[in-house]
């Protein structure tokens, strides 16, 4: 595997003094190298400190490392075992933007080998880290004190000096038997038993935002020896993170299975997840599965889609099971797994909120357009310097392919944007850190791909109910176009809202050529969005019953993105608030004229003075070279309408910078 593969990701900085998700937070997907291997996740802990745990994903037989600030760099424990603190010298330095490793290693650093990482960083109503000495009977029970500045979620609690596994207090665990958290605890290692009680654990107590206890339990306090203790936030509108301060990024909660095999919403967090740890407490049999949304997490549950589960109780690689789902508040389960969703039975959960929350310092933060790489292993085939969530791909110089919509959300089964089809899936379309796709035929040779990003573009996943309501998003604005695409259905229509049409009216499946728009009550209730949510009505071509649709939101931010309304007469100078000309456009017309297609350009097809290369996307012709159709601009874009593909006329337009 190339290491080009996993190529390094900054996370962008806070916004004014609240903190995000993205500071305090990172999951790292990277190929081992046998040697130095900075690993730049943008997570500051050098200067905070913080926990890394590390698992080798594609093989079965490698343990769960964990490696933290106040131990030391050299210093390993194992999620899964009952081993003590080793020293390890693969892990050479905790750093401002990450960590560095440093010779070959089986389970963190082995040349050309699939790691997974995640990165928590010390700080308030996040994440703690403490380090004690046991004192058992000998003083009796201590008060351990810490510094996460709120009553803890979830604590993991681990001897480093003699073979004992990680004890877990969890806020939700309530023993049976005495109807109580306080002497609930489990075990990180095992999945053959559920919650148990022991006055004698945590000293009978709960814990408080300053301090937890431990009693005479040789798991908590043996006398003399040294442990470590991890510490978990429980958020409930605690008001420091996220722009305004006031959105939650972490949640210790629980949930009672039902059995059932549909698609039944477990938790509403009130933030979409992009981290996910489970586990049934109330009976024995229950594995820790981890799920997380970098790994994969698809929302559609059939044959080709899947959610790669690891288990950290076991020293399994990732498996492909298609088991959970998340939504734009929370997430559901698809199956009756016992370890998951029991009829009746209970289960614990840690869930951390998907970022980014901060603003982006630039518009290659959040779009990128590229030409494959060349090679027939070269990986991935699209290079951009974010994770990707959204890509429309097309074979630019072939009359018979047609332009593919691919997205995080449904990972294995992208959307041919003129067919109304389902595209034969791929299985390591998203699994990189900077691009998407393996594709060693050659079948595409240029990609437009964008990052989620609130107040710039959003997606979100729904299931249709064919009645009046509202859909929660995480735009953070209102969005300005929408595109609701339908990924399960082959042979449907999928439709846009735009600012040319309005809330009363959507345009026809955007593979058409047709400029008109239809107008009905049915869709969005004649309700405009809001920051917020979409107002959705019975229509199937948004909320047929029962059915998954995805949206793609759009909002106009300066400097980024531009979504708006065009009349096109002639040479038309569009100032869309950029600093220089746009590198992303797509133009749809709606009225005047002869009907239109879907025209999409970008800086690597060529956004030249003179004539441009350009995409009908609604069609699976050849890009089409002969026409200049736009020109740079300094702000923006020239359209050169009155001939053309771009005779004139109002169009639709989308913009990036």
């Amino acid at each position: 595997m190339s290491q080009a593969k996993h190529l390094l990701l900054a996370a962008s900085g806070s916004s004014g003094s609240a903190v995000n998700v993205e500071n305090v937070f990172a999951e790292f997907l990277y190929a081992g190298n046998a040697g130095s291997n900075a690993i730049n996740n943008g997570i500051d802990l050098s200067t905070d400190g913080g926990m890394v745990i590390i698992k080798r994903r594609e093989d079965n037989g490698y343990n769960w490392k964990v490696m933290d600030t106040v131990r030391g760099a050299n210093k390993s424990l194992e999620l899964n075992t009952n081993a003590q603190e080793t020293t390890e010298t693969v892990f050479s330095s905790f750093n401002t933007n990450g960590f560095t490793l440093n010779t070959s290693n089986s389970f963190m650093n082995e040349n050309d080998h699939e790691m997974a990482s995640w990165t928590f960083k010390k700080h308030e109503k996040f994440f703690d880290i403490v380090t004690y000495t046991g004192t058992d009977s000998s003083t009796g029970p201590q008060n351990i004190s810490h510094n996460l500045g709120s009553v803890p979620g979830m604590i993991w609690v681990k001897a480093r000096d003699k073979s004992e596994k990680f004890t877990v207090w969890h806020r939700s665990s309530i023993n049976a038997s005495e109807g109580t958290t306080r002497g609930s605890y489990m075990e990180l290692s095992e999945a053959s038993s559920g919650a148990s009680q022991s006055t004698s654990m945590w000293n009978n107590t709960d814990p408080t935002s300053t301090v937890f206890s431990v009693g005479n339990n040789g798991a908590t306090n043996e006398n003399g020896k040294l442990f470590v203790a991890y510490l978990f936030a429980h958020n409930n509108s605690d008001g420091i993170f996220g722009e305004s301060g006031d959105q939650d990024i972490i949640k210790c909660g629980e949930y009672t299975g039902d059995g059932g095999t549909g698609i039944t919403l477990k938790a509403d967090l009130g933030f979409e997840p992009q981290w996910i740890l489970i586990k049934k407490y109330n009976q024995a049999g229950g594995q820790w599965y981890l799920f997380d949304t970098l790994r994969g997490i698809s929302v559609y549950n059939d044959t080709r889609t899947s959610d790669n589960l690891l288990k950290i109780n076991s020293s399994d690689g990732t498996t492909a099971v298609d088991k959970l789902g998340i939504t734009s508040s929370g997430f559901f389960t698809k199956d009756d797994d016992a370890s998951l969703n029991m009829n009746s039975h209970k289960y614990i959960y840690v869930a951390i909120r998907r970022g980014p929350m901060g603003s982006p310092s630039a518009a290659t933060d959040v779009f990128a357009s590229a030409v494959r790489t060349t090679g027939a292993t070269a990986v991935p085939s699209f290079v951009a310097n974010f994770v990707v969530d959204l890509a429309l791909r097309r074979n630019a110089t072939n009359g018979s392919d047609s332009t593919d919509i691919s997205c995080r959300l449904w990972p294995r089964r992208p959307l041919e944007w003129n067919q109304q089809a389902q595209f034969p899936d791929n299985s390591d379309m998203f699994d990189y850190m900077t691009g998407h796709l393996t594709d060693s035929s050659s079948s595409y040779d240029n990609s437009s791909m964008f990052k989620r990003w609130p107040k710039i573009f959003d997606i979100f996943t729904y299931i249709g109910n064919g009645s009046n309501r509202t859909i929660s998003h995480n735009l953070k604005v209102a969005p300005q176009m929408i595109w609701f695409l339908r990924p399960r259905s082959s042979g449907v229509e999928t439709s846009w809202y735009g600012p040319t049409n309005g809330h009363t009216k959507l345009s026809e499946s955007l593979e058409s050529e047709a400029g008109s728009a239809t107008t009905s009550s049915t869709f969005m209730q004649d309700t405009a969005p809001t920051a917020s949510v979409i107002t959705l009505g019975t229509s199937g071509r948004v909320n047929n019953n029962g059915e998954l649709f995805s949206a793609c939101c759009f909002a106009t931010y300066a400097g980024i993105s531009f979504v708006g309304s065009v009349v096109i007469s002639g040479t038309t100078n569009v100032d869309m608030g950029f600093s220089s000309s746009a590198r992303f456009v797509l133009v749809k017309k709606l009225s005047g004229g002869t009907n239109r297609s879907w025209l999409l350009t970008n800086s690597t097809l060529g956004i030249v003075s003179g004539n441009d290369t350009y995409i009908e996307i609604g069609k699976t012709n050849a890009a089409i070279t002969g026409d200049d159709i736009v020109d740079p601009y300094s702000s923006g874009i020239t359209f050169n309408g009155g001939t053309g593909e771009l005779d004139d006329g109002t169009y639709d337009v989308l913009a990036f910078a």
